[in-house]
């Protein structure tokens, strides 16, 4: 099996954790904040929950390519992971956790462990 790579991010916004939720399950907020996104597939009734699934088109420069995701896991509005598939074994296993700060403040932690397509040549 591919070694997988690996993106982890920690955010703070000036919102609760329930209106964080909101935008990051939304997939139609994804261009606001997933550079490589590029359009969607057809979407399952909203909001997400666990078991739904979806298409996203995402972008590198030129090249484009289908990405088939699950909702494995949601714990409105703290918790939600990912699980998605593209083409050449590539993979994702994404996690979202969202955790109340300061009153009305949240922070966001991103984690995305990733398989390029390709494996090893993809890197």
């Amino acid at each position: 099996m591919p070694e997988a790579d690996a993106v982890r991010v920690t955010a703070e916004f000036d919102a609760p954790p329930e209106r964080v939720w909101e935008v990051l399950m939304d997939p139609h907020r994804l261009d606001d904040w997933v550079s490589a996104h590029r359009k969607l597939g057809e979407l399952p009734e909203l909001p997400l929950d666990q078991g739904d699934r979806f298409r996203q088109r995402l972008g590198v420069g030129p090249v484009g390519f289908w990405v088939e995701w699950e909702v494995v896991e949601a714990e409105e509005p703290r918790l939600a992971r990912w699980r998605g598939s593209g083409p050449g074994g590539s993979s994702a296993d994404v996690t979202y956790e969202l955790t109340a700060i300061d009153g009305d403040r949240t922070r966001f932690d991103y984690t995305n462990d990733f398989t390029p397509p390709g494996g090893v040549l993809g890197r």
